[in-house]
C-alpha cells in the first residue's frame, strides 16, 4: 500500500512540475505576444500623430484616399483665413 501511495505521489507531482513547465512557457509566448503588439501600437500612434501633424500644419498636404474631402477641407480653411483678413482690412479702413 505504501509502494502504490509513493508512486501515486511520485506521478502526481511529475504531472504538477510538467504542467507548471507548460504554464510558464505559454505564459512567456504571450509575453511575447504582448510586446509584438505594443510595438504595434506605438507604430500606428507614431502614424497617426505624423498624420495629425500633416493635418494641422500642412494643410496643403494631398491625401490620395482622401483627395476631395481633403480639398475640401482646405478650401475652407483657406475661406476662414480670406474672411479673417477681409474682416481686418474693413476695421483698418474704419
Amino acid at each position: 500500500m505504501n509502494d502504490s501511495n509513493n508512486v501515486f505521489v511520485k506521478d502526481f507531482y511529475l504531472e504538477l512540475v510538467t504542467k507548471k513547465e507548460q504554464c510558464e512557457s505559454k505564459i512567456l509566448e504571450l509575453e511575447i505576444e504582448i510586446g509584438k503588439l505594443k510595438e504595434k501600437i506605438a507604430l500606428y500612434n507614431n502614424q497617426l500623430i505624423k498624420h495629425s501633424e500633416r493635418t494641422v500644419f500642412k494643410p496643403d498636404y494631398s491625401i490620395e484616399e482622401n483627395g476631395e474631402l481633403w480639398e475640401i477641407r482646405t478650401d475652407i480653411e483657406k475661406l476662414k483665413t480670406s474672411t479673417h483678413d477681409s474682416s481686418k482690412r474693413t476695421e483698418e479702413f474704419t
